[in-house]
């Protein structure tokens, strides 16, 4: 069987399975890696239609130390997939990073899939992950009221826990690609 894909559908895909195996609370080995990946593919798509990575294209970071700062955010990403000259290494991996890679992911994807750049359909899994994250993370927001008026306005439950990873797997299956 042979199958087409334009890069933004494998990047899709990628996200996707992402976002259900953090839910489905499965390795972070894979989930890096499916994220990593994800990203690989959306940057150069990025830096076509204009779309720059909030983590990795940060202008906060002074230029000579843009190489650190980016072999620190692929780090992981390159340990698990690479061994060129590390063999020996141990990665000490920090978990609680993940959510942010994912969300970077989501951020590149949405604007690079809107009516601007690609014209392409917008992924439920990736609206679903950002909302998860903006409950799970307020205190990062700038404007906060925006989000939470914004959250308001499409019937988002009170009730919901972001905790309820169960709850948050059985959507996030109901959206995955098949």
């Amino acid at each position: 069987m042979k199958i087409n894909f334009k890069k933004i559908q494998a990047a899709e895909i990628q996200l996707n399975e992402a976002i259900f195996l953090f839910f489905d609370k499965a390795n972070p080995v894979v989930i890096e890696t499916l994220v990593g990946a994800a990203i690989g593919v959306l940057m150069p798509l990025g830096k076509k239609y204009g779309v720059e990575a909030f983590l990795h294209d940060s202008d906060y970071i002074k230029p000579e130390y843009k190489k650190l700062w980016i072999n620190t955010i692929h780090k992981a990403q390159n340990f698990f997939k690479h061994a060129d000259n590390d063999l020996d290494d141990v990665l000490s991996y920090e978990t609680d990073t993940l959510p942010f890679r994912i969300i970077e992911a989501c951020y590149l994807f949405r604007h690079i899939a809107s009516n601007e750049c690609l014209k392409y359909r917008q992924s439920q899994s990736v609206v679903m992950f950002e909302i998860w994250f903006w409950l799970k993370y307020p205190h990062l927001l700038k404007d906060r009221a925006d989000t939470m008026k914004f959250l308001d306005s499409i019937g988002m439950p009170k009730s919901i826990s972001i905790d309820d990873f169960e709850l948050l797997k059985l959507a996030a299956e109901r959206f995955r690609i098949k």
